[in-house]
């Protein structure tokens, strides 16, 4: 790795928790110190085995693998991710060039893959990339998590309405579907807007859209 003069944003980067997979020591030494002195919280692990031990309750953001000796471990690592939620965005760095472990890790998820010879300007660019999408998944989840909320604090009869007006039914054909009045809809319905913090149908749709069937 050759010295590099990036800018970065240190209070940004300093959000995102960061964790490197490697075993060789003076590679590990090497790109734990770039990344720490770019602002970014750094935690190590010789093994995937290590890193599951210590982050199955708290996994990081953004995850360095370099694929080493031991690249199909690493490479099951990203596979086995696949399934975790909030997954870490995986940087992948390679030794030897090996193509089919790239397309493999590629396939699993990462989001870049890197040769060991690349120089620091290079993995810096892609742990940023790295890191903006992580912040991106993250909002993401915050904003769901919001809407969630919102939409548990619904009677049942509310969210009837709710799911009837984002399908474009109006007041009467709901009230009819219901076996209700419609004046009995329009304050389900103002309840329903109110308690989602929804100032349009629009708006409303694009919040439920985002719950999905599930609500």
């Amino acid at each position: 790795m050759t010295a590099a003069n990036t800018p970065t944003n240190t209070a940004a980067r300093a959000e995102t928790r960061l964790a490197i997979i490697a075993d060789d020591p003076d590679f590990f030494s090497s790109v734990a110190r770039l990344l720490g002195d770019n602002g970014y919280d750094v935690i190590t692990f010789t093994s995937p085995l290590a890193f599951r031990q210590s982050s199955s309750g708290n996994p990081p953001d953004v995850l360095v693998v370099a694929l080493g000796e031991h690249a199909s471990d690493r490479l099951g690592l990203l596979e086995q991710l696949e399934n975790h939620e909030p997954r870490p965005v995986v940087v992948m760095i390679s030794r030897h060039g090996d193509i089919a472990s790239s397309v493999r890790a590629m396939r699993a998820g990462a989001v870049d893959v890197l040769e060991e010879s690349c120089d620091d300007d290079a993995l810096l660019a892609a742990v940023a990339r790295a890191a903006d999408r992580a912040h991106t998944i993250r909002e993401i989840a915050r904003q769901e998590a919001i809407i969630r909320a919102r939409w548990e604090t619904l009677t049942p009869r509310e969210r009837e309405v709710s799911n009837f007006v984002i399908e474009g039914h109006l007041n009467k054909q709901i009230a009819a579907a219901l076996g209700t009045t419609e004046k009995t809809v329009k304050v389900h319905r103002a309840r329903a807007m109110a308690k989602m913090q929804a100032h349009s149908i629009v708006e409303l749709l694009r919040m439920l859209d985002r719950l999905g069937a599930d609500r």
